[in-house]
């Protein structure tokens, strides 16, 4: 919302504000992580990368390879994604930091989805439902609860009653993937026809070929315009 305001009181698209006043731009996107906007281009995001190295904190180190996987997300290749999580949560001591190993297994959960790695996909929502409890994040915990059902394909009545009490803690985005990974699960083509009009409002907030490369590049995005699975 606040990346849209910004863009209608400027007159100006999220690539013209990075490439001239300032050094970049950041658009936080909830539990989806943030688009980073830079006069280089979102590929200099890659730059992050310069944190893994010695002596460096292993969160750190972990924070680089989770945004350098997202950034292999939404370019569209979720093997690479699935090696930047695996980095990610290398870094991590499962006691010490459960935040971000909630963040690195949903999302590597999500690459190996889009993948066809089902097998991979459900030990990975399990295991980020299991963080999101211990830090009681319950937007996150339902977010891997839904998508493990969509894998399963099985929707029980909770699940729909659960997805209604959280949806004020869900961003946009997040919806969009609840109520396409709801469809999947069998819960009717409505939450379908519900998660690609979330996916298009988002859409909307973005600019020329930002806003194409969303709807294009990233393999669930697409399937979510699509209507398929």
């Amino acid at each position: 919302y606040e990346g849209r305001m910004l863009c209608e009181r400027t007159g100006m698209s999220l690539e013209e504000m990075s490439s001239t006043q300032v050094k970049g731009v950041v658009v936080t996107l909830g539990a989806e992580g943030c688009d980073l906007w830079m006069a280089q281009g979102r590929e200099a995001l890659r730059e992050l990368l310069a944190l893994d190295a010695p002596g460096t904190p292993a969160e750190d180190r972990s924070f680089a390879h989770l945004m350098a996987g997202n950034l292999a997300w939404a370019s569209g290749d979720a093997d690479e994604a699935c090696a930047e999580y695996d980095r990610a949560c290398g870094f991590l001591d499962a006691r010490a930091h459960a935040n971000a190993c909630l963040w690195a297994h949903l999302r590597r959960a999500r690459a190996h989805d889009a993948a066809g790695r089902r097998v991979e996909a459900a030990a990975d929502a399990v295991e980020a439902e299991r963080f999101a409890m211990q830090v009681n994040a319950v937007a996150a915990a339902h977010l891997a609860r839904v998508l493990g059902a969509a894998l399963r394909g099985d929707c029980p009545p909770a699940l729909l009653a659960e997805r209604e009490a959280v949806a004020a803690r869900l961003s946009p985005l997040e919806a969009a993937y609840a109520d396409h990974d709801l469809a999947r699960a069998g819960a009717g083509p409505a939450f379908r026809a519900r998660a690609r009009a979330r996916l298009e409002a988002v859409a909307s907030t973005l600019a020329g070929d930002a806003r194409r490369a969303f709807l294009e590049d990233v393999a669930f995005h697409r399937e979510i315009v699509a209507g398929a699975r």
